[in-house]
């Protein structure tokens, strides 16, 4: 028997441990995870930057079998988020260029004249 078929066994005959692991030791895994990122971030994007269109392909291959899914997760998580959505949209920022403008229309503002012409001029 090799070191998988081990584990899972041992997973299945003691279901609970992973829960009762995680309840005790709530931030161990998003402390390690952040670490390995950090460490790993070049090789990671390295993979990625020869892989892309393996990636892509992938990405979009589960968004076509899953899209039903997805969408209604998107539109649930706005459902739940609304009230904060639209704070954030509406907070004023100020601008490089010297406007004031809402979060929801810095896009916008970006494509104005008064900010493409600050940018030209600065």
């Amino acid at each position: 028997m090799d070191r998988s078929e081990y584990n899972k066994e041992w997973n299945k005959a003691h279901p609970d441990y992973q829960n009762e692991w995680n309840k005790a030791h709530p931030n161990y895994m998003k402390e390690y995870h952040k670490e390995y990122y950090q460490k790993n971030k070049e090789e990671q994007q390295l993979y990625y930057l020869q892989n892309k269109e393996k990636i892509d392909k992938q990405r979009k291959e589960y968004y076509e079998k899953n899209k039903e899914e997805l969408i209604n997760r998107q539109k649930e998580y706005y459902q739940e988020n609304i009230q904060h959505i639209t704070e954030w949209a509406a907070e004023k920022i100020e601008c490089v260029c010297g406007s004031t403008t809402t979060r929801g229309n810095k896009s916008r503002h970006k494509k104005s004249n008064k900010h493409i012409l600050y940018l030209r001029s600065h």
